[in-house]
């Protein structure tokens, strides 16, 4: 028995290098090749669906070869070997991200900043997420800027809150958002989101659902409305409530306009009393 679980802990540990070390060549080997132009660049998720439908083939065709007294302990072993290859796996996509983010790419910076701020792939690091959030915004991320000016209304940027870096973060983002629409206007095609990353694993994971990467329509609907609130609250720029108003109107959001008129007839009839004494 012991001889036999020896067996299946070799056969795991052999069974997680070669799934690793076939997932990096497949992931490093594709950078010449897309840079050739023999074809679409794929993204590092797109190649390892490819990759693990490859490898569910060849570990079927594998099993077909195994004696049956080994059954068992191959299809452990398998199950364990993609358990341990995953959180290898998972480290080498943020290692991709962040070397994208570090030759200029927004797109990497803003997948890095996702990734530390949700848990995806590895643990929450809201100051890093923070800091990855800026390098996006940097490079010209609508995205990143919104994340940035939210976090400094809200007050959960390094530093505490501070209106002013958020009214223009948020301008920053808004401006962004609408030189992306009318670009996708001109050219007649719609933004590309982001590829989607992998699930996290259970260790990392964070509770709830992750919100998806962020269309330039739904940064500038953010945009506006987080702007109409810093008017509102005299966040970074002088207080007025028209100015909140315009903002909302110009995105579109109703509910913001709605709870404005409830709390604007809230206050005049808190005022009333006092006029009618004057009267």
């Amino acid at each position: 028995m012991a001889a036999e679980r020896l067996s299946s802990v070799r056969s795991r540990e052999l069974l997680a290098a070669c799934c690793v070390e076939l997932l990096k060549a497949s992931l490093v080997g594709s950078a010449p090749a897309a840079s050739g132009g023999g074809g679409s660049s794929e993204s590092p998720e797109a190649l390892l669906d490819a990759l693990h439908a490859s490898l569910q083939s060849s570990l079927q065709d594998a099993a077909h070869a195994i004696a049956p007294e080994h059954q068992e302990a191959w299809a452990e072993s398998q199950w364990e070997a993609f358990q341990e290859a995953q959180v290898a796996v998972q480290q080498l996509l943020v290692t991709l991200h962040d070397k994208a983010a570090e030759a200029g790419s927004k797109t990497g910076a803003l997948q890095v900043a996702r990734c530390r701020e949700f848990g995806l792939l590895v643990p929450q690091d809201h100051s890093a997420a923070f800091a990855a959030y800026a390098t996006a915004a940097a490079m010209g991320s609508a995205e990143g800027a919104l994340r940035c000016g939210i976090h400094f209304f809200e007050g959960t940027a390094p530093g505490g809150r501070d209106g002013g870096r958020a009214y223009d973060f948020l301008s920053q983002a808004l401006e962004a958002a609408d030189a992306a629409l009318k670009h996708a206007a001109a050219d007649g095609s719609s933004s590309a989101p982001l590829p989607p990353l992998a699930p996290p694993c259970p260790e990392t994971a964070v509770e709830g659902d992750v919100p998806p990467p962020l269309t330039p329509a739904e940064v500038r609907y953010s945009a506006l409305t987080w702007i109409g609130r810093c008017y509102l609250e005299g966040a970074g720029v002088e207080r007025s409530v028209t100015k909140a108003a315009d903002c909302f109107q110009r995105a579109g959001n109703q509910a913001e306009l709605q709870e404005l008129a409830m709390l604007q007839r809230m206050f005049a009839e808190a005022q009333l009393p006092a006029a009618e004494a004057q009267g």
